[in-house]
């Protein structure tokens, strides 16, 4: 079989269909590993040259086999030849240009590393031809040193060094972040060596990349012994206040990515600066938000929640919670957490943090029932009760069930007839009286679990609006109520026109727009015709139904203006601090 294999991938080298025959055999399971020994063995019998071979290799749309495939394959076989370390490297540089922006194209890289490490000349040759053009092979560097570490770990420890003190800044910056990668035995002497280094380069660094690679490096030094952690710490602080968005992307990397296996006092070092991070840049604010996630997921949640709150303040003209997509999701599956942050940021007041209130819950398919959260509040004084009921209304009203969960929530706090009579009269006005159906049959049925005092409250609303609904019966005709015809269809247009702006707005972004869009005029089914074998087929694919169910509240079609100054004035209420 073996002897098969090799005169196939001889034959294939011949024809010119090398990179489509190993495509084939990598993809089969029985023949993978077989190709990749047999390719060693071909190139160290000198029967191919597969480095030549990959220089050849182009990334082209059309092709008659997968690059990124073809590509896996010489990452397998690197390590395992033998070649010339500057052809290696130049073949290395060219796959890497060949892919692009992929986010795998710097793999080969790996398999360089593996290789430099199986020869003792081969990270010093490597490291000779990068520092003699560094601008050229400033991805090598780094893994030519961890390649080197491998084999004589202090020498190449000693490059690192070396480099930092260079005046061309790519050598500096691949000295910095190497100190962060080489595999240091535990608690070995030379992290401490490394330490004093970058706080020595760190008193007059001032390019930004390389103050980035710094702050990497420290945290990764300071993970492998805990007892440089305070050093590090002050190390850290500097670095950080001397650095740009670069400098704050890596902590944010190590915020969002390694948080688990970062210190506390690292972490709380780094969540200050954090701070000034520019919301524009969309990757950092990933990995904010991974990192923030994070610290909602653990026991206790006061670190995550005081960088989350200080943040939306910090940005709440440019930023909205609804950028931190996982750290929503947290909080709205963890309902104590969201009774907490609800409670504690409606007390705020702050409208960046009662709207990210509102983004959560607009993530439920169905209103949950909410209940504000006793370690939040700072008194039981009606004052602060009929404060939260505010907030709530202002920023829930839209969410009418929610909304009056926190309400009922906020009666059993107190006793106090005249502040229960209050939430009485706010779950009447603006509550039932914009949504009577299903938040009337929502306090109709939730009444009997209540205690007796908020039974009465609770009732005497209902009762009231009753009496609405039967006194503007009674009334009569009123044509302010009941819109002509003409009137009902200018109104569904006008909405209609705003709905359809606002879909192509939505959808210049969407990706649905890499796929085919088909435009019904009319009808109920969708028929497709298929070709097999020359015969065609009909096929019919019932459509359903899709539809959409807005409340809206009554207010805002016989009374918007006064609705509207409630809402305002409700969200504007702030408490004073003595």
């Amino acid at each position: 079989m073996m002897d098969e294999l090799r005169r196939q991938l001889l034959k294939a080298h011949a024809d010119d269909s090398f990179f489509k025959i190993i495509c084939e055999l990598i993809s089969k399971k029985e023949t993978s590993d077989d190709c990749v020994n047999e390719l060693i063995l071909l190139h160290n019998e000198s029967q191919i040259d597969i480095v030549t071979i990959y220089k050849q290799l182009k990334n082209r749309p059309n092709q008659n086999f997968h690059y990124f495939t073809a590509r896996e394959v010489f990452n397998k076989v690197l390590p395992k030849i033998n070649a010339s370390t500057r052809e290696v490297m130049e073949c290395v540089l060219h796959l890497i240009k060949e892919a692009g922006n992929d986010l795998t194209s710097c793999l080969p890289l790996s398999s360089f590393t593996d290789f430099c490490s199986n020869q003792y000349k081969r990270p010093i040759e490597a490291l000779k031809i990068a520092k003699a053009s560094p601008e050229l092979w400033r991805d090598f560097i780094r893994p030519t040193i961890i390649a080197g570490t491998r084999i004589d770990l202090e020498q190449f420890f000693n490059e690192a060094i070396h480099l930092i003190y260079k005046k061309n800044p790519v050598l500096r910056g691949a000295g910095s972040s190497s100190l962060g990668y080489i595999q240091y035995p535990s608690n070995s002497k030379l992290l401490g060596i490394a330490l004093e280094h970058l706080e020595t380069v760190v008193a007059n660094e001032i390019d930004d990349a390389i103050l980035s690679y710094i702050v990497y490096s420290i945290c990764n030094v300071c993970k492998k012994n805990e007892t440089l952690i305070g050093k590090g710490e002050t190390i850290l602080k500097t670095a950080l206040t001397k650095g740009a968005q670069n400098t704050l992307h890596a902590a944010a990397t190590i915020f969002g990515l390694e948080s688990q296996n970062t210190s506390k006092l690292l972490l709380d070092t780094i969540l200050p600066f954090l701070l000034k991070t520019d919301v524009s840049i969309i990757k950092t604010v990933e990995l904010l938000d991974y990192g923030i996630s994070y610290l909602l997921e653990q026991k206790d949640k006061t670190q995550g929640i005081n960088f989350l709150e200080s943040f939306l303040l910090t940005h709440n003209k440019d930023f909205s919670l609804k950028s931190f997509n996982y750290t929503m999701h947290v909080i709205y599956k963890n309902k104590k957490l969201l009774n907490r942050l609800l409670t504690r940021w409606f007390l705020q007041g702050e409208s960046c943090l009662c709207l990210g209130i509102q983004y959560i819950l607009d993530l439920a398919t169905e209103e949950p029932l909410l209940e504000v959260d006793l370690t939040e509040l700072k008194s039981n004084e009606p004052f602060y009760l009929i404060f939260l009921a505010h907030k709530a209304i202002a920023y829930l009203f839209t969410k009418p069930i929610a909304c009056t969960s926190i309400i009922l929530s906020l009666m059993r706090k107190t006793q106090d007839k005249g502040t229960i009579d209050q939430f009485s009269d706010l779950l009447f006005e603006p509550l039932l009286i914009n949504f009577v159906g299903n938040l009337y049959e929502f306090l109709s049925n939730h009444i009997s679990k209540e205690s007796e005092i908020i039974k009465q409250a609770v009732q005497k609303s209902l009762d009231r609006v009753d009496d609405y609904q039967s006194t503007i019966e009674s009334v009569g005709n009123i044509p302010e109520l009941h819109p002509s015809q003409e009137q009902k269809e200018m109104q569904v247009r006008f909405l209609n026109q705003i709905i359809s702006e606002q879909y192509k707005e939505a959808m210049k972004k969407s990706i649905v727009n890499l796929v085919r869009k088909i435009t019904f005029l009319y009808g109920r089914t969708l028929i497709i015709y298929t070709n097999n074998q020359g015969k065609s087929t009909r096929t019919e694919i019932p459509m359903n139904v899709i539809s959409v169910e807005m409340k809206m509240p009554r207010q805002a079609y016989i009374n918007p203006f006064e609705l509207e100054y409630i809402i305002n004035l409700f969200k504007a209420e702030r408490i004073e601090e003595q």
